[in-house]
């Protein structure tokens, strides 16, 4: 199934609204033991819900983008860390603005900055 076009994703929505609530949970679950940028947004999803849990998540995947080393970033793909980056901003649009739009600018300044660094070491 393709999700990438308006038509498959709406398809993808209709088919999973079908299933259950504690078999998409566990789904969920699953893809939060992710090491890389999905399970971070997977686990800011989870405590979405809690403005004050959700704003500590995004600042803690704000600071493991600030404290990579030069060599862990010659190390991984760019491509990751634009989505960590696409995520994060993501998790603050959806979960934090609505709720506490202070907070998101103070995020958004973060993230901002950790863009900085992140795309100068990079080398995308």
């Amino acid at each position: 199934m393709r999700t990438d076009t308006i038509l498959g994703e709406a398809e993808a929505i209709e088919r999973l609204s079908r299933r259950d609530s504690k078999s998409l949970a566990a789904f969920i679950v699953s893809l939060a033991q992710d090491g890389g940028p999905v399970g971070e947004q997977v686990r800011t999803f989870i405590v979405g819900d809690d403005i004050d849990q959700a704003g500590s998540s995004i600042r803690e995947r704000i600071e493991s983008i600030e404290g990579i080393s030069e060599y862990e970033y010659r190390h991984r793909r760019g491509a990751e860390i634009g989505q960590r980056l696409g995520f994060i901003l993501d998790a603050i649009e959806t979960w934090v603005m609505p709720v506490d739009p202070r907070c998101a600018f103070e995020l958004l300044v973060r993230f901002m900055e950790s863009d900085v660094v992140a795309m100068e070491n990079c080398g995308e």
